[in-house]
């Protein structure tokens, strides 16, 4: 296997003070050696490793987001200033001796040009910071709090400014925030406000390099607003916050899962004396191996703002829209995780077939006792008991906040400082108001490794459609939101459910 290294078009913006880098490959020019990539070429995983000069012992960050675009990739990372190969590489950028990056990747297909070749399938396995990219065009624009332009970059970026300030109408802007959000932010932020229409040709490209490719219909928000959407996805839904969280790249994910694995047993050494029949046969030990299916189910909404809110220069408007879509996406997912039927959504935890069938009862009727609790903590693997958290609603919780122990000390300790979850015997415990409460029959504690026992993948983080035109009659505009998501448990004996008895 021969992993190959090139360098793109980029454009480079790094943060002093938290480590963060973005750039902009440009994959369709044509680079030094004749070779070029379609925008759609790359496959990969999130994080993909952030390297410096291709180097596999100089791992110096990860990049977090790479998304495709019709111009190439545009990717996001942090360095890790923990170490001192990234404070290093950190205090290059600042100084402008880095200025591109460049790809490791293994090519799956391609066809032979002119120049060279057009690769339109490889593996993407790295992105590494480099002094000097293959491409001519690849350079850094600006490091915040460091000069990194020669006077000519600096006068022609001041140039473009210009003239782009100088293309668009006289716009109402919020108030600054003291940070360049870029053009893709902007021209997205003008389209909330005014839709394609009455947007400039440069704003429109630089909206629709922010879709995705193969989908229609709507228009991708910009990174920062889609990060503010999932920070507070993760105050609305407990569980995503607490399973494991991945991107998909089809619209269904197989996980394979060993069913049965291989055994082993004891043989004595053949001689005459003590083993006289002869040589012990092995014995053959078979795994067997099947697949867990996960769909990917879309979620939806839309909400309505006054056209008079939008006209507003001091209206602070993609934060309200995060907000409402955020209420309404992470209701919707925290209920499909725990009660989803697993048709046309998300199958929960309470309704996975093994869980309920091998759930713990109580040893009393219609009430949760101690010994109840736990008898369910070490009905698990320690493995994964270690890695435990429970969750509960917010009326169980109340009713096991008030048992003691025998000494007459409370099982619960609340947290201590801020941030710190308040802990069950020395567990995280996380509420989930769409559980059981207490009742016979009813499922109201789980617990276990939730990163290993239950999945979620995001195929489309946030898409937004404007219509002006629906709910213009009431002076309304109306923005439409979907998502794509697939969850349920992949891994049952990492989890356990207490049921009451009857």
């Amino acid at each position: 296997m021969i992993i190959e290294h090139k360098a793109l078009s980029a454009v480079i913006e790094a943060d002093e003070a938290l480590g963060i880098i973005t750039g902009i490959a440009s994959a369709p020019a044509v680079d030094r050696e004749g070779d070029s990539f379609a925008p759609d070429a790359f496959d990969f995983e999130l994080p993909v490793p952030m390297l410096f000069g291709h180097d596999q012992r100089e791992v110096i960050g990860k990049w977090t987001d790479v998304e495709v675009t019709p111009t190439g990739l545009m990717v996001e990372g942090r360095l890790n200033l923990e170490t001192a190969r990234g404070r290093e590489v950190y205090a290059l950028l600042k100084s402008g001796d880095l200025r591109g990056l460049s790809v490791g990747f293994i090519p799956k297909a391609a066809s032979e040009t002119r120049t060279g070749r057009r690769i339109t399938s490889a593996d993407l396995l790295e992105i590494s910071i480099v002094a000097v990219p293959a491409n001519p065009a690849a350079r850094i624009l600006s490091v915040k709090g460091a000069n990194t332009l020669s006077e000519n970059d600096t006068h022609e970026a001041r140039i473009e400014a210009l003239e782009l300030a100088a293309a668009r109408p006289a716009v109402a802007q919020p108030a600054a925030t003291g940070e360049d959000d870029g053009i893709v932010r902007k021209a997205f932020f003008s389209y909330i406000r005014h839709g394609e229409q009455r947007m400039q040709p440069d704003e429109v490209k630089s909206l629709t390099s922010g879709t995705s490719a193969g989908h229609t219909g709507g228009y991708l928000a910009d990174h920062q607003f889609e990060a503010e959407l999932v920070k507070n996805l993760v105050e609305h839904s407990p569980i995503r916050q607490i399973a494991r969280v991945s991107s998909a790249s089809a619209a269904e994910i197989i996980l394979p899962v060993r069913t049965a694995g291989t055994t082993a047993t004891w043989t004595a050494e053949w001689d005459t004396v003590s083993n006289p029949a002869g040589p012990q046969a092995r014995t053959p030990s078979d795994p067997t191996y099947s697949q867990k299916k996960l769909t990917v189910f879309e979620l939806a909404t839309y909400t309505e703002i006054s056209n008079a809110l939008l006209e507003d220069s001091v209206f602070k408007l993609e934060s309200e829209l995060a907000q409402d879509f955020a209420e309404a996406f992470g209701k919707a997912e925290g209920t499909a995780f725990v009660k989803g039927t697993g048709s046309g959504q998300p199958g929960g935890f309470l309704t996975d077939a093994t869980l309920t069938s091998g759930a713990l009862t109580t040893a009393g009727s219609g009430a949760i006792a101690a010994d109840d609790i736990i008898s369910l903590t070490y009905s698990i693997p320690s493995a994964y008991r270690a890695k435990g958290t429970f969750v509960a609603n917010r009326s169980t919780i109340a009713a096991i906040r008030k048992l003691k122990d025998t000494t007459g000390q409370y099982l619960w300790q609340p947290g201590l400082q801020a941030g710190e979850p308040e802990r069950l015997l020395g567990y995280p415990l996380a509420e989930a108001p769409d559980v059981d409460d207490v009742a016979a029959g009813k499922f109201p504690l789980a617990f276990g490794d939730w990163t290993q026992g239950f999945r979620v993948f995001d195929r489309l983080s946030l898409s937004v459609l404007r219509d002006p035109y629906s709910a213009a009659t009431n002076g309304l505009t109306r923005f439409h939101a979907r998502r794509r998501v697939a969850a349920g448990v992949v891994k049952a004996e990492a989890l356990k459910l207490l049921k009451v008895k009857a």
